[in-house]
């Protein structure tokens, strides 16, 4: 009996899988598109919160629901095809575009100088909002550890931006990526030894002029780094 409840979950799983594929037309997949959620309402009240800066309800529910399905795929292994990277890029892109229009309404700035929207390390944290953003991890670290970072950004005028990761304790050189996304691994080092080391990631736009000296958008993290 236990092996027959197994073939027949089985067989809804093949199933359901069947039926994705004859969904999705049998494309070709591209590489995974992960965790790709658009901001979420779910009654007109809560909505209201939104508007101005989301739109309408129709327009509003149209694109959540299709950004489900696009997330659902691959949290079920599998793979999205070109045409839904598209429409979910596409999508995602114009929610941010008004998310831009709506943040520089409330800040004229806004419209000049690109924003960080997050930066994680590997054990989860992610600092706030704000150019001068700090998060203290609480963590210890040991030289020898590895630690990465995840990095996203968005330009208001769609400009190359570049990314800077600083260890602000020891003599390590600078990182530097380019793009809308960056990653970066810090080796801890016996110099990196301190009860209060930062890890300071910036964005900088290609513009000849900054928010900020030098930069337009920062995060730091903090960490206690000791002997093994």
């Amino acid at each position: 009996m236990r092996h027959a409840g197994k073939d027949r979950e089985m067989a809804r799983a093949h199933g359901r899988r069947g039926k994705e594929a004859r969904r999705r037309d049998h494309g070709a997949a591209p590489p995974q598109l992960l965790g790709l959620r658009g901001p979420c309402a779910s009654n007109q009240k809560a909505l209201e919160l939104f508007k101005p800066c989301l739109g309408d309800r129709k327009t509003f529910d149209v694109y959540m629901d299709r950004l489900e399905e696009f997330r659902n795929a691959p949290m079920h292994s599998r793979t999205l095809v070109p045409f839904e990277r598209a429409l979910a890029e596409g999508m995602a892109g114009e929610i941010r575009n008004k998310v831009t229009i709506h943040r520089s309404g409330l800040d004229p700035a806004n419209r000049h100088f690109p924003r960080i929207e997050y930066v994680r390390d590997s054990f989860g944290n992610a600092a706030p909002a704000g150019p001068m953003a700090i998060v203290d991890t609480g963590l210890t670290l040991y030289p020898g550890d590895d630690i990465s970072f995840e990095c996203s950004g968005w330009d208001p005028q769609d400009g190359p931006l570049k990314w800077t990761m600083d260890v602000l304790v020891g003599d390590q050189p600078r990182a530097e990526e380019e793009g809308l996304q960056a990653s970066f691994t810090w080796r801890v080092t016996e110099a990196n030894i301190s009860i209060s080391t930062f890890v300071a990631v910036r964005l900088i736009s290609a513009r000849p002029w900054h928010r900020d000296t030098g930069y337009d958008d920062q995060r730091r993290f903090q960490y206690t780094v000791l002997p093994r």
